[in-house]
């Protein structure tokens, strides 16, 4: 965790895996943060606002300049549950890995899917179920998630 990080007193931070926080990032009260055996990184200047989760089995790689909205979950992985003859909790975690790149704006909300990319300057609106990988500056919204609009791209420097 930088030193410049802010992070509220009663976020739980699991250590059975590795977690990077960069500089700048707030991690707000009631923030799990839980690598599960995988990793976290969290890019700077970045916001994980009050009950958000954040559960990376594979990883979860958090780009700089991100807001994350309350009550927002993120995980990377899924059961399996191909066999019928064994309960799910014992089959296997199937485990992907998702990627949020730079200035995302993730609403209050939101479950994000193992296997996304969040696209550079993309939005999902609140209460989202995010399935599937969102291009570069598009708006999606509902659930599943759906692009809504296209947010202009700056320009090249």
């Amino acid at each position: 965790v930088h030193p410049s990080a802010e992070i509220d007193t009663d976020a739980t931070f699991e250590t059975n895996g590795t977690i990077a926080v960069g500089p700048d990032c707030r991690i707000r009260e009631h923030v799990v943060i839980a690598p599960s055996g995988g990793r976290i990184t969290i890019g700077e200047n970045s916001l994980v606002n009050v009950f958000g989760t954040l559960l990376g089995h594979g990883s979860v790689d958090i780009g700089a300049d991100v807001l994350i909205g309350p009550h927002t979950t993120i995980v990377a992985g899924n059961h399996t549950f191909d066999d019928p003859d064994t309960p799910i909790v014992q089959q296997e975690v199937a485990s992907v890995g998702i990627e949020v790149r730079d200035d995302v704006w993730i609403g209050a909300n939101c479950a994000v899917l193992d296997g996304v990319t969040l696209g550079t300057g993309s939005v999902v609106a609140a209460g989202s179920v995010v399935t599937e990988s969102v291009p570069a500056y598009t708006v999606v919204g509902g659930a599943p998630a759906e692009q809504i609009s296209e947010r202009e791209e700056p320009p090249s420097s």
